[in-house]
């Protein structure tokens, strides 16, 4: 008798832990309440943010420390040329040329350096742009949208800047030296060496401006997606196109 009532008395137990179980498992899968479904959606707003500014801050980083890099290579790199040009100009015998050598010869580096930085705080602009379009097309992903023409918008972007980076920290790293023959030719040599520098600069911005025509298609991509997370109506996501 004894024996049959801790059976029973096991049985029960056993049951107790079932439902206990099953409740755990119904509890688990309750939809969030409208109030935690907010604060839900407002830490993954707050993180996607937070990922975008160490985006934006990487990109930057990456470009100015290329060119710094290439600048520094191009130092020891041109050093003996540089060299040899200081001694052929301290053996101009026309003082009056001289200066206009050495100003010219400063001139060269001054436009190169101002160009590249202008062409890198484009590219900069251009890939924060393209960083925020990526955001937005993870959101309109994640509310089923069809995604697949801004995300190869965006990927041909990425693959344009990548190489504008590449041509402004090489362009960055030239060193523009003009040739000092003799005196007679020094307007033939200066003029040289400055088309060089504008031809250089010319096949540079060529890659930014790829950048540029690209950045944009993947805009009009991204103003392709209509969503409205609150309202579940069509509406578009707004992209600034006035920072290029």
């Amino acid at each position: 008798m004894f024996k049959k009532q801790l059976f029973y008395i096991f049985l029960l137990i056993l049951a107790v832990a079932s439902i206990s179980k099953t409740h755990a498992i119904t509890d688990s899968t309750t939809p969030l309440s409208p109030k935690d479904a907010i604060k839900q959606e407002r830490q993954a707003i707050q993180e996607n943010r937070k990922q975008l500014k160490d985006s934006i801050k990487q990109a930057k980083q990456t470009v100015r420390e290329e060119i710094a890099q290439k600048r520094q290579e191009a130092q020891e790199k041109f050093k003996a040329q540089r060299e040899e040009f200081k001694t052929k100009l301290e053996a101009l015998k026309d003082a009056r040329k001289k200066a206009i050598v050495e100003k010219f010869d400063t001139k060269l580096s001054e436009v190169n350096k101002n160009q590249t930085d202008r062409m890198a705080q484009n590219l900069e602009k251009m890939t924060n742009k393209i960083t925020e379009l990526s955001t937005k097309i993870s959101s309109a992903k994640q509310a089923g949208l069809n995604t697949t023409a801004a995300e190869s918008a965006i990927t041909n972007a990425q693959t344009k800047i990548a190489a504008a980076k590449t041509a402004v920290a090489n362009q960055a790293g030239k060193e523009y030296t003009a040739t000092i023959t003799t005196e007679a030719n020094l307007k033939v040599n200066l003029g040289s060496t400055m088309l060089t520098l504008r031809a250089d600069l010319i096949s540079t911005h060529q890659a930014i401006v790829a950048v540029k025509e690209a950045v944009v298609t993947a805009i009009k991509e991204v103003n392709t997606l209509r969503i409205n997370k609150k309202t579940g109506d069509n509406k578009l996501i707004p992209v600034v196109t006035s920072a290029l």
